[in-house]
């Protein structure tokens, strides 16, 4: 009985979402449309996938993008062409994000997490505060101070979610977890 509901339910789910394809017209994937104004295709950085996106917020034509690769794709013009900005030890980026208020200054989490002062040409691991106890999963520039940063993690010993602080542009990190779940 269990299982019948269960594919009962899909069905449900595939017959609307059928229906609400056919009714807006759209055709295969309902978040790429060729020749629609919406979306537009682009060559896209090489190398297989692109985890995060951001764009120069004084330049919009300006992006970046991390995934796969040992560094930081970036496009001048859009997205149309990418170059690939190699780290200078291996290992990849997963996440990237732009200083608003001085687009040159970007974070990523190469090395657990490191800083470019020059549009992403070379990095240079932040990690004092934390160092390599803490696995980075997520950071956010706070967007009324570019000064201050926070991070969330997974701390290796012993092994609970952390959440840190910087307010001195990541030249070091305090951990603000008090609580435990």
């Amino acid at each position: 009985m269990k299982h019948r509901n269960i594919c009962i339910g899909i069905i449900f789910v595939i017959v609307c979402t059928t229906t609400i394809f056919a009714q807006k017209g759209w055709r295969n994937n309902a978040l790429f449309r060729l020749n629609s104004p919406d979306w537009v295709q682009t060559g896209g950085p090489g190398g297989g996938y692109v985890n995060d996106i951001a764009i120069d917020p004084s330049n919009p034509s300006i992006l970046y993008a991390a995934g796969s690769g040992d560094g930081i794709y970036k496009s001048t013009d859009a997205g149309d062409k990418w170059i690939l900005h190699q780290f200078t030890d291996a290992g990849g980026a997963q996440i990237i994000e732009i200083d608003p208020q001085n687009p040159a200054t970007l974070y990523c989490d190469f090395q657990n997490f490191s800083k470019s002062i020059d549009a992403g040409l070379t990095w240079q691991q932040s990690t004092v505060g934390f160092g390599n106890d803490v696995q980075v999963h997520a950071f956010k520039l706070d967007p009324t101070n570019n000064s201050v940063l926070y991070m969330a993690g997974v701390g290796h010993h012993p092994h609970q979610a952390v959440v840190y602080k910087t307010e001195d542009c990541a030249q070091s990190w305090q951990n603000i977890m008090r609580c435990f779940f």
